[in-house]
């Protein structure tokens, strides 16, 4: 999408005649790229006025995200759907962002304007994508139900992003599911209950029946280690600074942990490069980690690759090309089983170029651990109480669980479902007959 000058001499007739095309072939969506970030407001006024004079109902979706929260209110009035992130993918980073990032939006939606939290990268994916990984989903069966329950509670348009004859039994059930779409469909006033550290419960209403909706969330994870734990830290890198060298020591240790962090700009575009990267063995023995292989390797975005990018292209950093190293993307860990000897661990770190021209590029840290670089694990399931006073429902209403169907019978004062780390529970909460609501 290039952009219209909206005050320029034919930039109404331009988008005019376009939909007039449009509405012409029968288009009944348009989706239209570079709209929302940055916000083009008197463009967008363009299309909608375009759209409204062909007389004919064509979805507008506009992209990508994040929508600025202040123009919120002239998106709802113009478009019909509008991202509120950048492009998701199977990152469990980027599906617990979206607690925070679905509650901001929740306010602004209403019949005929919709917060878009982007397609559900289910099933089996990158069968033709841009980072061309033919694989399946990397989201654990939890944290497809979380997906699947987060973006049908909040009302999200839901877009599958996968292959869809590719579809497994249980990627088609957890597509289908008919109690979970209605509340996506048919529900009001989705919004977040509470959110008490990682346990997330959000609610929503039934009109029809004075039912309400009870969605709770373990998005509890294995906590990092603190920077200050690490054998060695760059700088946080950003385009304004692409680049740092590090020089650690690893007298001793057995395991080396090379992890590329976020550095909190909200930017999704953190193509991290660890450059030559090299184990010294006292003053004068080199070996390239590059011709080690890695014991694990895990990337926000993408997948790790020796000598590329992560998006597959050359290993750039600050207008330099290197042939060895590690492309991966924040957050990120690699880990590798030293060899005995090993003393020093060297290379060049930086923001790829890749994503150094993008919008504002990203901001990421390098950190080198010679320990787990994570705190231990909390447990598999937690018990998550919900006051039945909260949802404004008495004791004794039903409680119907959505994603299996089956009834669960009576509540008391509370409902405390153990829900399982990334998972969610879904619930229909239907009220006794002649019972007061609030």
């Amino acid at each position: 999408m290039y952009t219209v000058v909206a005050d320029r001499p034919g930039a109404q007739e331009y988008y005019n005649s376009l939909f007039e095309l449009y509405a012409s072939w029968g288009l009944d969506f348009v989706k239209i790229d570079d709209l929302s970030e940055p916000y083009h407001a008197a463009e967008i006024e363009l299309i909608r006025k375009a759209i409204d004079r062909t007389g004919r109902k064509i979805v507008l979706s506009m992209s990508p995200g994040e929508t600025p929260i202040a123009d919120a209110r002239h998106a709802q009035q113009h478009a019909n759907m509008w991202r509120t992130v950048g492009d998701f993918w199977d990152s469990w980073e980027q599906l617990k962002e979206h607690f925070e990032v679905c509650n901001r939006w929740s306010p602004y939606t209403m019949s005929g304007a919709w917060p878009d939290a982007d397609m559900l990268p289910l099933g089996r994916l990158g069968i033709r994508a841009e980072r061309g990984d033919d694989r399946p989903t990397r989201f654990t069966k939890d944290e497809q139900r979380t997906l699947m329950t987060l973006w049908s509670v909040f009302r999200s348009p839901l877009m599958f992003g996968g292959d869809l004859p590719s579809n497994d039994a249980a990627t088609l059930a957890l597509l289908t599911n008919p109690r979970v779409l209605a509340v996506n469909q048919h529900s009001t006033h989705g919004r977040q209950l509470w959110r008490r550290g990682d346990l997330v419960a959000w609610t929503a209403d039934d009109p029809a029946t004075g039912a309400k909706y009870l969605a709770v969330f373990n998005a509890q994870d294995q906590q990092p280690a603190p920077a200050s734990a690490a054998a060695g830290a760059s700088p946080v890198l950003s385009r304004q600074q692409p680049q740092a060298t590090l020089d650690v020591d690893i007298t001793g240790a057995q395991k080396l942990y090379l992890v590329v962090r976020d550095g909190g700009d909200g930017s999704a575009w953190d193509h991290a490069d660890w450059l030559n990267p090299t184990l010294a063995f006292g003053p004068t023995t080199t070996k390239s980690l590059t011709d080690l292989p890695w014991q694990s390797a895990t990337a926000g975005w993408g997948q790790a690759t020796v000598n590329k990018s992560v998006s597959g292209g050359a290993l750039r950093v600050a207008g330099q090309t290197y042939a060895a190293g590690i492309g991966t993307h924040a957050n990120s860990v690699l880990t590798y089983a030293l060899p005995t000897g090993a003393t020093r661990f060297r290379a060049t770190v930086g923001l790829d170029e890749a994503a150094a021209g993008q919008n504002t590029g990203g901001t990421l840290q390098f950190l080198v651990y010679t320990t787990s670089p994570l705190l231990p694990a909390p447990a598999d399931s937690v018990q998550v109480p919900v006051s039945m006073a909260d949802l404004g429902l008495p004791a004794g209403s039903t409680v119907q669980d959505l994603w299996s169907g089956r009834s669960l019978g009576p509540a008391g004062s509370t409902l405390a479902p153990y829900v399982r780390r990334h998972g969610a529970v879904l619930y229909r909460i239907s009220p006794p007959r002649g019972a007061s609501r609030r």
